[in-house]
């Protein structure tokens, strides 16, 4: 563990299958994890309570208090609007509609939170740490319960004029495919 906590973060991405928490030193470097399955059908509390227990369980093993980290970051499959902190709506996720998950995680951790689609928290990730360090452009496409994408553009996310810019995996590709979780026929 790093001699001064409030350098760490912890990261967590909610998912349309499994839940995903990690605390981690600015220079990427993963100190503790916690995988566990997401609550997806359940009602909007339950999959709130998943998230903070597996946020605990994480950093109980990096041997921090979550009030002593830097910050909270939640990356969360759909569209929201990282800057007041809404999920507007996860097409994986139906009990998470409309929700004021930065300020619900906020006040249930204890510890600023930040709300990211999970996507564009991917591609940042690359951008500060992966395979797209040193690109000031780029699309990145995600595979996991669902397709989504991060589109950067001069270093910075672009998230277009309602924050669904990178949702790529909603564009409709056969018009007599199958209904897709978010309502639209065959999206990707």
């Amino acid at each position: 563990m790093a001699d001064d906590t409030t350098t760490l973060i912890m990261g967590i991405d909610l998912g349309g299958s499994k839940i995903l928490a990690a605390a981690v030193d600015p220079r990427g470097e993963i100190l503790s994890i916690d995988e566990s399955v997401t609550p997806a059908t359940k009602e909007r509390d339950a999959i709130i309570q998943s998230v903070v227990d597996s946020a605990h369980r994480a950093s109980e093993q990096a041997g921090v208090a979550i009030s002593d980290l830097y910050a909270v970051g939640v990356g969360a499959a759909g569209i929201s609007n990282p800057e007041a902190g809404i999920l507007f709506s996860s097409p994986n996720l139906p009990g998470l509609r409309n929700v004021l998950l930065g300020d619900i995680m906020q006040e249930r951790l204890g510890n600023k939170t930040f709300l990211i689609n999970d996507a564009d928290a991917a591609a940042l990730g690359e951008f500060h740490f992966g395979a797209a360090r040193g690109a000031r452009n780029f699309i990145y496409i995600t595979l996991s319960t669902g397709i989504g994408g991060g589109i950067v553009i001069d270093g910075k996310i672009y998230s277009g004029a309602i924050g669904a810019a990178g949702e790529v995996g909603h564009m409709t590709i056969d018009d007599n495919g199958p209904i897709c979780n978010c309502g639209n026929r065959g999206c990707w």
